[in-house]
């Protein structure tokens, strides 16, 4: 029985996807990337937007779409990735990131257009309680020629807007908005042990019925 709870329970999760910002609509106007130049001059650009949990889970991928308006995916290097528990742009934002990192982000291509790539970002375990997140992503870029925009989706997941951050102190602009991406997760391990809890459950079950259709009537 031991054997059966523990394989149930280790066994491999696939991810989900627990929060996706809907389809991708149009190729936006504000920049998501470290590289060249963008309006005034600034060489850092990210663009968050919220998300919520109704559970507990542990982020294990995310994916977001960009557009290279100048250049091409070959001048693609890393990504710099943030996620929140409060308004990046807000008054609590010196409390800072729950998580954050760089990572090297696959890119497969999106139909939007022949620009306009998918970043997949895997490997991560952040876990977060249920609540209200941010997400910020800043394409790191080769030289100083190559420019990404953001991805509009069609924000079907609501509430929902996009912020745009040139990296300074101040200066911050409000974009319109949401942005596409998801984030992915793996199956809250309370319910891993609901599953095994079910299995013995009926392990036990199948063991004891027998012996009771077995037992002589009492005369």
């Amino acid at each position: 029985m031991t054997c059966l709870v523990l394989s149930a329970v280790s066994g491999t999760a696939e991810a989900d996807v627990a929060w996706s910002n809907g389809g991708v609509t149009a190729v936006g106007s504000n920049c998501d990337f470290t590289g060249g130049a963008c309006p005034g001059g600034d060489t850092g650009w990210t663009i968050f937007d919220n998300f919520d949990l109704s559970n507990d889970d542990t982020v294990i991928a995310l994916t977001y779409v960009s557009d290279f308006s100048v250049g091409s995916a070959s001048d693609y290097l890393s990504t710099n990735w943030s996620i929140w528990s409060v308004d990046p742009l807000g008054p609590f934002n010196f409390l800072g990131p729950v998580a954050s990192g760089n990572s090297v982000a696959t890119l497969t291509t999106n139909d939007l257009s022949a620009t306009t790539y998918t970043f997949t970002i895997t490997g991560l375990a952040v876990v977060l309680a249920p609540g209200a997140y941010w997400l910020g992503t800043e394409n790191v870029l080769a030289g100083d020629g190559a420019v990404t925009l953001d991805v509009m989706s069609n924000g079907t997941a609501v509430p929902g807007y996009e912020e745009q951050s040139d990296d300074k102190a101040y200066g911050f602009t409000y974009a319109t908005g949401n942005t596409a991406f998801t984030i992915e997760n793996n199956p809250e391990p309370a319910s891993l042990w609901l599953v095994a809890l079910a299995g013995l459950a009926f392990f036990i079950k199948s063991r004891i019925q027998p012996r009771i259709r077995q037992t002589p009537a009492l005369i």
